[in-house]
């Protein structure tokens, strides 16, 4: 293979979906942007991030298991019906969107574990160089080899009836370049301002913010990923 036919192999599938919802990638990176600045800025929207930052506190992993289905399936499901990309309603349709709000919930406690290990490892403070390393950690370390690849394996795994041998063999067959490489460059044209606004922010608000932006990614994550874990072209090698 060539150099240009890898690049349209990894990078096209991305820059297809992508191109779709760059707006909504847009604004939610600018709201995010924001409401740092107002966070530190305007006292009334700190008050009003110190009461969700509260309840958070509150309820625990139930926030994260409760709201990020709603954030990153819910919230998407609406767009895409309301803007007519959504896929018609059925029973099959119903099961799968049923399961990947599982996946969310189960991925969310992932990430609140994951950034309150972040924290402990590297500070609560919200100066450049903390800011930093935690963006790098997250972007090439825990996205890439760890969240993307799970995340992608468990749609892969409902899509082959939970057939354990037929995702190690995806596995060993090249699965990683052809369904997780794909999302890497988009994951980082979204997550790397995110993630930066995210960190910038106390932990206890870590998580809500990451709410909002999850319903963004979600759009392209979703799309990309019944995409390139169709089991054919998943097995193809």
């Amino acid at each position: 293979m060539t150099a240009a036919s890898i690049a349209r192999e990894l990078l096209g599938p991305g820059w297809s979906v992508f191109r779709r919802f760059w707006l909504a990638f847009v604004l939610i990176n600018s709201g995010a942007i924001f409401l740092v600045v107002a966070y530190y800025t305007i006292p009334a929207v700190a008050t009003g991030c110190d009461a969700v930052a509260a309840l958070k506190e509150q309820l625990g992993l139930l926030f994260i298991v409760v709201l990020n289905p709603i954030a990153a399936g819910v919230v998407p499901e609406i767009f895409r019906q309301m803007t007519g990309r959504g896929d018609c309603w059925n029973r099959a349709y119903a099961a799968e969107f049923a399961y990947l709000l599982a996946v969310f919930a189960f991925t969310g406690i992932l990430v609140d574990l994951f950034y309150r290990g972040q924290a402990a490892l590297f500070g609560d403070q919200p100066d450049l160089a903390t800011v930093a390393t935690k963006v790098l950690v997250d972007q090439f370390l825990f996205t890439p080899f760890l969240a993307q690849p799970l995340g992608v394996s468990l749609i892969f795994l409902y899509r082959v009836r939970f057939n354990l041998v037929r995702l190690t063999q995806a596995w060993s067959s090249g699965f990683y370049r052809r369904a997780v490489l794909p999302l890497i460059v988009p994951g980082w044209l979204f997550w790397f301002p995110m993630t930066a606004c995210i960190y910038s922010l106390p932990s206890n608000l870590q998580i809500p913010l990451f709410l909002f932006g999850i319903a963004a990614w979600s759009l392209i994550f979703v799309a990309l990923a019944r995409q390139q874990t169709n089991p054919h072209h998943a097995m193809d090698g």
